[in-house]
């Protein structure tokens, strides 16, 4: 009986040390490096803003287990070098996990500094690394929806089943930067071993400003069928110009943050979109939260361009919760190789890492296009899986 006695109190006590917020840690210390002003501030600023009021809500529904998350957040710019200082000045603060959500320049800084201090980085909203990739490297995270091999995975597929047996004829439109000319590459694999004709292929400049003559390209080509895995304004900026070109052939493109926006400005029927998250079109009560706290925190972006980093900020959520110790670095990174997070039908699956894996298990996706029929922005095709491996 005097055994039992001491297991039962053993476990009360680790229950208590578990719920109890450890003595000098009132407060769980996150360190968020984002392009929240400079060229890229449009892509970046709106994740930014999602996890500021999404932490503001949990702080001032009481934290996680009585501790408030702190939030350092530092504008890098998208910038090399502030990046660097930044992290370096997380890391004498203490953080106990590094946020990044911006350029691809700041990866190096962040990735190094971040790893030789031990602490876990999480990419939020930007181009995953191929560390999170299995096998993942221990310290790195990603939780944005796009990711280069699987999306072309879906992306020809779906254009075959859309195309009904008549042959595709293709186009594909990067910019010419290394992630969106390796999008494009995997895709032309992809859609030559399922029997497409190539009709033309580009890589189109950064500082464009007149897309006419790439679209003209395009249409004297003959191709049926467009697949662009760009940055938003190479995407859109040739759409249009098909679109002003009298092209009637169909446009397929990946759903970066002002997709939706995009779909009900221009009210077109041959623009698809596909990505990881569910549009507002949809009216998901988790779009209604969304828009309840965007509105109390003073967000400044459309709700719309906010589920990027909405979604991540769920993730952390749920990492925080499950930690005994949110501030211990290992402790933390324990948690997040067994995380599962319920994305409440904003995204088509959980988000789970494991030790080998920290960007998912599998990865899902949903199309969109404007239907001038309806008037309003149709799903096109319901969630897609594809594993990643």
């Amino acid at each position: 009986m005097g055994k039992k006695i001491i297991i039962f109190l053993s476990a009360f006590l680790g229950l208590v040390l578990f719920l109890t917020p450890q003595p000098g840690n009132s407060q769980i210390r996150i360190g968020m490096s984002a392009a929240i002003t400079g060229p890229a501030s449009d892509t970046f600023l709106p994740t930014y803003e999602a996890f500021k009021c999404y932490f503001q809500k949990i702080n001032d529904e009481g934290g996680i287990r009585g501790q408030k998350v702190e939030f350092i957040f530092e504008d890098d710019r998208g910038e090399s070098a502030r990046a660097m200082s930044i992290v370096k000045k997380f890391i004498d603060r203490k953080v106990a996990l590094i946020i990044n959500a911006s350029t691809s320049a700041t990866y190096a800084a962040i990735l190094s500094e971040g790893k030789n201090a031990k602490i876990p980085v999480l990419f939020a909203g930007g181009v995953c690394p191929k560390e999170p990739y299995p096998p993942a490297d221990p310290y790195v995270f990603c939780s944005t929806t796009f990711g280069v091999t699987y999306d072309s995975e879906f992306a020809i597929p779906f254009i075959k089943e859309m195309s009904k047996g008549e042959k595709v004829n293709l186009g594909f439109v990067a910019t010419n930067i290394p992630i969106s000319r390796t999008g494009v590459e995997v895709a032309e694999k992809l859609a030559k071993e399922a029997g497409m004709n190539i009709k033309e292929k580009m890589a189109i400049p950064l500082d464009t400003a007149d897309y006419t003559p790439f679209a003209s390209k395009i249409k004297e080509a003959g191709c049926n069928w467009v697949f662009s895995w760009a940055i938003w304004n190479t995407q859109i900026g040739v759409y249009e110009a098909l679109y002003r070109l009298g092209w009637k052939g169909n446009y397929l493109c990946w759903a970066h943050i002002p997709a939706e926006y995009e779909l009900n400005r221009l009210k077109t029927d041959n623009l698809f979109v596909f990505g990881g998250n569910a549009l507002f079109s949809e009216n998901l009560p988790a779009h209604q939260e969304i828009i309840n706290v965007a509105k109390k925190c003073g967000a400044t972006y459309p709700v719309t361009y906010m589920v990027e980093g909405w979604t991540a900020a769920i993730v952390l959520h749920e990492i925080l919760k499950a930690c005994p110790n949110p501030n211990d670095p290992p402790q933390l990174l324990s948690s997040m190789n067994k995380t599962s997070a319920n994305m409440r039908e904003l995204r088509g699956g959980p988000i789970e890492w494991s030790v080998s894996n920290h960007f998912r298990t599998n990865t899902y996706y949903k199309v969109y296009k404007w239907d001038s029929g309806k008037g309003k922005i149709v799903t096109v095709k319901e969630w897609s899986k594809v594993e990643v491996k």
